[in-house]
């Protein structure tokens, strides 16, 4: 029997850890809070684009995080969604950093 506990936390300013040169602003760190609430319950290998509190696409159900982050990328331009500035949430890591590039 496979058994698993419920997640009833979503992650905030104080989980997050600055492992990047560039450390986030208060709107960033804003905008990364409100994307990992969606991601969170939204379909496995999820990626949500955020910026200013607005959700600019989701990549979802895909078979990989990087095919769904394509999807994301994809969706935010047919929208018209410019992506400069905002941020990303997954729903688990990457696993390597060119991968964000």
């Amino acid at each position: 029997m496979l058994s698993q506990d419920r997640d009833l936390k979503t992650e905030t300013e104080g989980d997050m850890e600055v492992v990047t040169e560039k450390s986030p602003g208060k709107d960033e760190i804003s905008d990364m809070e409100f994307a990992n609430k969606i991601v969170k319950h939204t379909k496995s290998n999820a990626i949500i684009l955020a910026k200013d509190k607005q959700l600019l696409a989701s990549g979802v159900g895909q078979t990989s995080r990087v095919d769904a982050l394509k999807q994301a990328i994809m969706k935010a331009g047919s929208f018209g969604f410019g992506l400069k500035g905002s941020v990303m949430a997954s729903d688990a890591f990457f696993p390597f950093a060119d991968v964000l590039k």
